[in-house]
């Protein structure tokens, strides 16, 4: 069985050179139903399923794949972690973006996951953000926050000037992570309702925050997965800002930067607003 997301009704039609017959549907929430080679049902929600033999469902998702349609690829969650998170608690989950790009300052985001919020999500394409192009995370953020409530997510987010301002402070990047985790888990727990938490964290060099601190955490972890997404999101969108002020597109991570560095410098910019001046490469550049 594959699924597939966001998938348009003209499908149809592309299914029927392949052998794809409609038939009658089964279900209020199917748009359509084919037979063929496998057996193909588009829902509503912009879902296609395929069910039958895997070699032909795998034949098949090819082909779709070639339209531009992706896969719903959900969020493995490993059973011995299951196990860690009962349900009479609520799973507060961070992760952060940004701490490895030189433009930009640090986004920290929580997302908190009860069995509710659990149930609501399992219906997305939620997975690590590191695995969504940048349109995929600003859809699945949206589709998360359409969700949840407000007080199912908290992002703290620091401006390039922020993060130089407490690194000016003596502050280091772990020292920095360390707060914002603490405060994303802290506003989420006060509004909990009185309700056990348990936090986890991905985990980073020096990560002390958390009671489950793991590496690749969001790969076990919906409340995680989701807290990336946000955070990504948010990483993004502060980026496109950067982008728009300064009139050109940003490189993401912290190499090949040297020439857009240059012009921080030809123009004359005050570097703290647009880049973190800690970075090596900063520092070996404008020295």
């Amino acid at each position: 069985m594959t699924t597939f997301i966001n998938v348009n009704p003209d499908i149809i039609e592309k299914l029927s050179h392949f052998g794809f017959s409609k038939i009658a549907t089964k279900s209020p929430h199917e748009l359509a139903r084919l037979d063929g080679p496998c057996f193909a049902i588009l829902f509503h929600s912009k879902k296609l399923l395929l069910q039958g033999k895997k070699e032909i469902v795998d034949d098949i998702s090819k082909t779709i794949e070639s339209l531009g349609y992706q896969k719903d690829i959900k969020i493995i969650i490993h059973p011995e972690e299951i196990k860690k998170t009962t349900t009479n608690k609520i799973e507060i989950g961070s992760d952060e973006t940004l701490k490895g790009d030189t433009f930009g300052g640090l986004v920290v985001a929580a997302v908190s996951i009860d069995e509710r919020a659990r149930r609501l999500l399992s219906n997305i394409n939620i997975q690590d953000s590191k695995k969504l192009t940048d349109s995929q995370i600003m859809a699945v953020a949206q589709q998360i926050r359409n969700l949840l409530s407000k007080d199912e997510i908290s992002v703290r987010i620091l401006s390039p000037l922020d993060y130089n301002s407490l690194t000016e402070q003596g502050l280091n990047v772990t020292q920095i992570l360390n707060r914002l985790h603490e405060y994303v888990h802290k506003e989420l727990e006060a509004k909990s309702q009185n309700k056990k938490t348990i936090h986890i964290t991905d985990k980073y060099p020096g990560c002390t925050v958390g009671k489950i601190i793991e590496e690749k955490s969001e790969s076990k972890y919906l409340s995680v997965a989701a807290a990336s997404i946000i955070a990504r999101n948010a990483g993004l969108l502060q980026l496109q800002a950067i982008a728009d002020e300064l009139h050109i597109p940003l490189p993401k991570g912290s190499t090949h930067i040297k020439d857009y560095l240059e012009l921080l410098k030809q123009k004359n910019l005050e570097i703290k607003k647009y880049v973190k001046t800690d970075f090596g490469n900063v520092k070996e550049f404008f020295n």
